[in-house]
């Protein structure tokens, strides 16, 4: 059955204190981070420009991104389940704010005590797990992928089907468009065509698509360099309304 939906899983090049690149597979990371996100939220961010729909993967098609439109992400608010590791089972299903501290507290310790027992400043923790949300400096989540984008190809100065690295993000997410046994998602590309401006057209994303990256947090940014603790590693999941 056909559902116009379609799941983007895209690579972000690996940096620290950031974004990592993950393949295609949602094992590898610790746990899973589910939000929920407009559609909206996600135009006009990614480009490609073609002749036509039959040349997409031409060596003269062109990508690029608009890092500025990236919107805020309240990575810290999202929920936090399982995937190759299991939830301790004394900690709570509970968002990223509250659950990082826990991570680290159990990391110290190996022992049931939460953060809010175990550390004075548990609640400047959960404070700056939502200061990287988006901070002035390069250290945000936000900042961090805009970083990324801004490597992925501009309008001036496009990246083309000639670069197969995860560098050209925007030709990784198309890629999902085109492999799709969906008609349906065919013929979104041909709607995203028609809307095309100065021949540049916008990838658009519509409500129950998914979009999955993966982010981690070094453990240095938490000053903790005096105790063996993991990096906290997250497949995020936006699911689109």
């Amino acid at each position: 059955m056909y559902n116009n939906k379609i799941l983007v899983h895209f690579i972000m090049p690996e940096i620290k204190l950031g974004l990592v690149s993950s393949g295609y597979t949602m094992s590898e990371r610790s746990y899973q981070i589910d939000l929920c996100m407009n559609a909206i939220d996600f135009s006009g961010i990614f480009f490609f420009k073609t002749t036509s729909l039959s040349d997409v993967n031409s060596i003269d098609t062109s990508f690029c991104t608009e890092p500025n439109n990236w919107p805020d992400i309240s990575f810290s608010e999202g929920i936090v389940s399982s995937n190759e590791k299991n939830i301790p089972h004394h900690l709570d299903i509970s968002s990223v704010k509250f659950f990082g501290p826990n991570w680290l507290a159990y990391n110290i310790t190996h022992t049931n005590k939460t953060s809010d027992e175990l550390f004075e400043n548990h609640n400047d923790l959960v404070q700056q797990y939502i200061n990287l949300d988006n901070s002035m400096d390069p250290s945000g989540m936000k900042q961090l992928i805009q970083g990324k984008l801004s490597n992925a190809g501009s309008k001036s100065n496009p990246l083309s089907n000639a670069n197969k690295t995860i560098q050209n993000i925007t030709r990784d997410i198309l890629l999902h468009f085109l492999n799709s046994d969906d008609p349906n998602i065919m013929f979104r590309l041909v709607e995203m065509m028609n809307n095309s401006e100065g021949g540049w057209t916008p990838i658009e994303f519509k409500p129950n698509d998914t979009l999955i990256f993966d982010i981690i947090y070094d453990t240095r940014i938490f000053a903790w360099q005096n105790y063996q603790v993991d990096d906290q590693d997250y497949v995020v999941k936006i699911t689109l309304n």
